[in-house]
C-alpha cells in the first residue's frame, strides 16, 4: 500500500512540468492571438427596429425598477470622412450592408427602423474602448424614442455590449399608477473621448456636468431594455432577439 501511494506522487510530480509547459504554450497562443487582433479595422453597422404589434407586446410585463444610466467613458459618432479608415466615423448609406433588411423592415407595417448606422473603428481592449452613444426615432420631450450606448471589444473574437431603452410613445398600456424612472441625462459632447483614467478620477464631476447638460425627462410611457453581452465573427449577421424591439449587427475587417 506504501508502495503504491509512494508511485502515485512520483507520477503526479513528474506530470506537472509537462502540464505547466502546456499552460505556458496556450497563454502565450491566447496573448499572441490577442495581439494580432488589437488594432485591426473594422465596418461596424447597426440597424435598429421597433415591433408595432400591440397584440404582442400587452402580452409583456416591462419592469419599471429600472436603473438607468451612461458609463463616464463614451464617444460620439463623427460626421463622414472620405478616409477609408477614420475611427468612430460615420459611413455614407451607400457603404451599407444590411439595406435589403432595412427596406423589408419599412415595408412591413409591424416595424418601425429607429437607428440604421454605420461606422469605422479601430478595434481595441475592453477597457481602451468607448461606449458609443446612441439615439434614435422620434423626440420626445428633450430626449429621443431609442437611447442607450453600444460598446465594442476584441480579444480572440469581437465582443459586443449593448444597454438600450426604449420609451414606448405608441404604447396602448399606459398606467397612470405606474412609476417610471427618471430618462437619465443625455451625456455631454464637451467630455466624449475622454481616456478611462481621466473619466476614472474625475467621475463625480463628470457626473455633475451630466445632470446640467440636460433636463431629465419623468415618462408616462414604458420604458423596456434591451440589454446584451455577445461575441460574434465577422462577416457573420448577429441578430439580437426581443418582444419589442431587434438589432442586427454586421462586421467587415478592413484589410491593410
Amino acid at each position: 500500500m506504501k508502495l503504491f501511494k509512494t508511485s502515485i506522487k512520483l507520477t503526479s510530480f513528474a506530470g506537472q512540468p509537462f502540464i505547466l509547459i502546456l499552460g505556458l504554450i496556450l497563454s502565450l497562443l491566447s496573448s499572441l492571438s490577442y495581439a494580432q487582433n488589437e488594432g485591426r479595422w473594422y465596418n461596424v453597422e447597426i440597424l435598429i427596429f421597433k415591433r408595432l404589434d400591440q397584440n404582442m407586446q400587452t402580452q409583456e410585463l416591462w419592469r419599471n425598477d429600472l436603473v438607468l444610466n451612461y458609463p463616464h467613458f463614451y464617444e460620439y459618432l463623427r460626421s463622414p470622412k472620405a478616409q477609408p479608415k477614420s475611427h468612430l466615423s460615420a459611413l455614407n448609406n451607400e457603404s451599407y450592408v444590411l439595406k435589403r433588411y432595412q427596406n423589408a423592415l419599412t415595408r412591413n407595417e409591424n416595424f418601425k427602423i429607429l437607428k440604421h448606422v454605420a461606422w469605422s473603428q479601430k478595434m481595441a481592449n475592453e477597457s481602451e474602448s468607448p461606449a458609443i452613444i446612441i439615439s434614435g426615432g422620434d423626440d420626445i420631450g428633450n430626449h429621443k424614442e431609442l437611447e442607450g450606448y453600444i460598446k465594442i471589444h476584441i480579444a480572440r473574437f469581437l465582443h459586443v455590449t449593448s444597454n438600450l431603452w426604449l420609451t414606448d410613445s405608441s404604447s396602448n398600456n399606459v398606467d397612470p399608477n405606474v412609476n417610471w424612472p427618471q430618462l437619465p441625462a443625455i451625456p455631454s459632447r464637451a467630455n466624449a473621448g475622454k481616456s478611462t483614467n481621466q473619466t476614472r478620477t474625475n467621475a463625480n464631476t463628470l457626473a455633475l456636468t451630466e445632470l446640467d447638460f440636460s433636463t431629465n425627462y419623468t415618462s408616462p410611457y414604458p420604458i423596456i431594455t434591451l440589454q446584451n453581452r455577445t461575441r460574434m465573427r465577422s462577416n457573420e449577421l448577429h441578430y439580437v432577439d426581443h418582444p419589442a424591439m431587434g438589432m442586427m449587427i454586421f462586421m467587415t475587417p478592413l484589410d491593410d
